[in-house]
């Protein structure tokens, strides 16, 4: 059999993947839509990222009318990686074929061709963000009680309904992830170790303390926190450590930094990704908030060997301890641990596995979400999906703190879920608050007249009044 995946390289998942499953004596081959900054690369490389949306559409449909007329036959299955499709995405900016207007043709081709179809989930595609927010203001505020946000974006039912005709599994890399799916098996991210063999995890015991962060998103992998710690630790410890934070650049760049003594500290908000495998491949103790309550008992990241922090005094306490040595580590634990769970070779076996009862036309075993089918249920017929009203409590709390960054993300994520005027309305009353020039009378006039004057008024009046006293 022969395998093909497509469109993205998120975390390199992809070619590590191709490449494994080759050893095992599979063809596999990669499509990549974009390079990022990461660098990776595919089998194909279409290289979108500086091409206008309409350049994009161009090329891509030269790129898929030669694929699908000389090359899709070969393949016996396709695996979409991040949810989105040859014919339409919503990574970096988005693509839209414009060989035919049926946002789904391809889906539809591959089907009466014969072919399997995968879908691979690694998270966000996924999840609604608002759940990394909400974990935000659990670390923030201890004991703070608010409701759970929507499984997903609003956008992101009817596409995945969709996808649930032509799909023969969808995968998810972990058990958090699946619950943010109506239907799924799991098989972990894979990490290439081969790369990581022939770096050095050999340091100077004398060398100072260095606290290893890169993420990929700031606001999402809580970022601040991390900078905001390290501040009050530095007025205190200000020869002792410092902070390596790696950003914007290419992946076997980032790798030459990550050697050295001191903790890696990976997402604060509810788990860890690729970046703390590495780390921990490489000796590095590694820091996360890890919420287990979100992981089924038999998943790895619950045993994951990683110190956990749920709220900022346990965060300043464990750097503090790393940075004065008091913290003894085994680093061959946390290499053992990712060999055990997430190398290439343990996952292109699980793969493999799905791919021979595909081919055979096996049952394939799914995990039923019954919250995503209650929450389509609503969004079918025309219902605030948040019922619990998560949108209305945080988008309060953001303004009574002036939290304008939060305030924006919530209100980008709960459109569609909630009740857009109060969303808009909150929206352009917290930035007219912060000194947006860009919000005028006139503009306050024209939307509010589009989503409903009399409830916009009302909820812009309010939201007005809570950033100004800061009550709510």
């Amino acid at each position: 059999m022969k395998i093909l995946h497509a469109p993205l390289i998120i975390a390199d998942n992809a070619p590590v993947l191709s490449r494994y499953l080759r050893k095992l004596g599979i063809e596999s081959d990669t499509v990549s839509f974009f390079k990022t900054w990461l660098n990776y690369k595919g089998d194909y490389n279409l290289e979108l990222d500086t091409l206008s949306f309409e350049e994009r559409k161009k090329a891509l449909d030269i790129f898929l009318k030669d694929f699908f007329d000389n090359k899709i036959q070969q393949y016996d299955i396709i695996v979409f990686h991040f949810l989105d499709t040859f014919a339409k995405g919503y990574a970096y900016g988005g693509w839209q074929s414009g060989l035919n207007s049926d946002p789904d043709w391809d889906l539809k081709l591959l089907k009466d061709m014969g072919k399997k179809i995968v879908f691979y989930c690694v998270g966000s595609e996924l999840r609604n963000n608002s759940k990394v927010i909400y974990y935000h203001l659990k670390h923030m505020h201890a004991g703070l009680n608010i409701p759970r946000p929507p499984l997903n974006q609003s956008h992101r039912y009817g596409q995945i309904w969709r996808i649930l005709k032509y799909a023969d599994a969808i995968v998810c890399s972990d058990s958090e992830t699946q619950n943010h799916s109506p239907i799924s098996i799991r098989i972990p991210n894979p990490i290439d170790l081969e790369p990581l063999e022939s770096i050095s995890t050999e340091y100077n015991k004398n060398e100072k303390i260095t606290i290893l962060h890169a993420p990929s998103n700031n606001v999402l992998k809580g970022t601040e926190f991390l900078l905001n710690v390290c501040e009050e630790l530095k007025r205190k410890y200000n020869d002792r450590f410092e902070l390596r934070l790696i950003q914007k650049m290419p992946h076997e760049e980032a790798l030459t930094h990550y050697p050295g003594r001191g903790p890696a500290v990976d997402q604060i908000n509810m788990a860890f990704g690729l970046f703390a495998l590495e780390a921990m491949y490489l000796g590095r103790p590694t820091i996360c908030s890890l919420q287990t309550s979100e992981f089924q008992s038999d998943d790895p990241k619950t045993i994951a060997p990683v110190w956990s922090v749920d709220n900022r005094k346990q965060f300043k306490d464990v750097l503090e301890s790393f940075i004065l040595d008091e913290i003894s580590y085994d680093p061959e634990v946390g290499r053992q641990y990712v060999r055990d769970h997430f190398s290439g070779e343990v996952v292109a076996e699980q793969f493999a596995g799905l791919f021979e009862a595909l081919i055979n036309n096996k049952p394939v075993h799914h995990m039923i979400t019954q919250q995503w089918f209650r929450e389509m249920e609503r969004y079918l017929a025309g219902q605030p999906v948040d019922n619990k009203n998560y949108y209305t409590t945080v988008t309060d709390f953001f303004l009574a703190t002036r939290d304008i960054h939060r305030l924006a993300h919530e209100c980008d994520m709960g459109v569609g879920l909630a009740k857009d005027e109060e969303i808009t309305a909150k929206l352009l009353a917290g930035r007219k608050c912060a000194g947006d020039a860009s919000i005028t009378g006139q503009l306050i006039d024209k939307i509010s007249t589009k989503v409903g004057k009399e409830l916009f008024i009302h909820h812009y009046n309010r939201a007005m009044k809570i950033w100004e006293t800061q009550q709510l």
